[in-house]
């Protein structure tokens, strides 16, 4: 498994406590992991996590981690370990393994600092299983809000242990040469109040920004949005009704969209919405999207794909209060065989791709899923779309990712663009 930045779908929110003691309970449940080095003493985070402390504490309860391997040590950066194929000797399968079911994302804002205990997970935001990893450095700021921070270390030894193996030498691949070093021998879940030595530490620090939160309650059969529940990106002028179960990643490249909404994976497929701008540049929207339009209709959709259906919104007929184009269509993939009669394995794509006209940027919205699940994303997609609205962008530039960010602001006008 590799660390890949994600984001998640979060209403505003600044979590600021004074003391440790609020943060925690005495009586709450401390995971230890033995080393040859000495302990790692966990507290969790249930309330920022809920699933991943209740997965982990039923993994550290059953021994699933006794005789596993920190499998990829970086020194400065973390350790990682958690993965039932590190008992074997096989090493080429180590860092492939999990329990066999994997955990819904929980990010939250709690900084990856020194000591922090955050899952591992592949490319797909719901990947992550039994796999951890601890952070050594003092603070890994490209990690935050992109992967599930559920607890961190908290006795001087723990942060001993954790130097120690951190140390280790490794090889290319990032895994011990002394693998017995790196072993967690045995695991025990004990309670705060029996446990000695505990360091008397500061709440865990948080991004120091607002972030976006997901704002329709579960117990709610209707959409209903509300002034909080709308994403705002005041750069290039845009809102829209934030819909529940979805995550998003800000674009990390010139090239990328400047957000991504994520879905659950289902049949191998991460179904995504995606947000794109681009400058109008004083053409007319139709000069602008015609040669895009062209090569849509000379693409090679695979056998059983195509356009399905292509709709102009002009004069009075619009789309969100809006000119535009909206287009879909299906695209059949080969898949790798992946069964033991290694037959070949199609996969088709549906997407719905809309065109807005606006006045500084010109914005397309695509949604994609795998044809058999289309539907059951449809209702958010169109929601996001009947409520998307442009304003002034603060600016006509594109900015880097690092200029970007997409906040709740009050001052932010939802007054529409001529």
């Amino acid at each position: 498994m590799h660390l890949k930045l994600l984001a998640t779908a979060t209403i505003l929110v600044f979590c600021f406590t004074s003391t440790a003691l609020a943060f925690a309970q005495n009586d709450d449940k401390i995971v230890v992991f033995h080393t040859e080095f000495g302990h790692l003493a966990i507290e969790l985070f249930p309330d920022d996590a809920p699933n991943t402390v209740e997965n982990f504490l039923k993994l550290a309860e059953s021994d699933f981690y006794d005789k596993t391997i920190f499998h990829r040590i970086i020194d400065g950066f973390m350790i990682q370990g958690g993965d039932p194929n590190s008992k074997e000797p096989d090493q080429s399968k180590w860092g492939q393994g999990g329990t066999g079911d994997n955990l819904k994302a929980e990010f939250n804002n709690i900084k990856h600092d020194r000591g922090i205990i955050s899952m591992a997970r592949s490319a797909s935001v719901h990947s992550a299983s039994s796999q951890f990893f601890i952070v050594h450095n003092q603070h890994i700021a490209h990690l935050d809000e992109k992967y599930t921070v559920f607890g961190r270390i908290i006795t001087q030894e723990s942060y001993d242990t954790l130097d120690k193996i951190a140390n280790l030498k490794t090889t290319t691949n990032d895994i011990p040469l002394e693998v017995e070093k790196a072993e967690i021998k045995k695991t025990e879940v004990v309670t705060r109040s029996s446990l000695e030595n505990i360091l008397t530490l500061d709440t865990p620090e948080r991004v120091e920004r607002a972030i976006i939160e997901e704002v329709i309650a579960p117990e709610q059969e209707e959409a209903t949005i509300t002034e909080g529940s709308r994403y705002r990106n005041s750069e290039y002028g845009f809102s829209f009704a934030a819909q529940e179960g979805w995550m998003f990643q800000r674009g990390t490249g010139p090239n990328d969209p400047i957000l991504i909404a994520l879905g659950v994976e289902k049949d191998g497929i991460t179904p995504y919405i995606s947000f794109q701008a681009v400058e109008t540049n004083e053409e007319s929207f139709e000069e602008l999207f015609a040669p895009l339009l062209e090569s849509y209709r000379e693409l090679d959709y695979g056998v059983g794909g195509g356009i399905l259906s292509e709709e102009h919104y002009t004069g009075e007929n619009r789309i969100a209060g809006k000119h535009g184009i909206v287009l879909v269509a299906t695209q059949t993939n080969h898949q790798l065989p992946d069964t033991p009669d290694n037959v070949t394995q199609y996969i088709t794509i549906k997407f719905k791709q809309v065109i807005l006209e606006a006045v500084h940027f010109h914005f397309i919205i695509t949604y994609y899923n795998h044809e058999n699940n289309f539907d059951e994303g449809l209702v958010d997609f169109d929601n996001m779309v009947n409520s998307f609205k442009t304003s002034m962008p603060s600016s006509q530039k594109f900015t880097t990712p690092e200029s970007e960010v997409i906040v709740l602001d009050d001052n932010f006008s939802e007054t529409e663009e001529a």
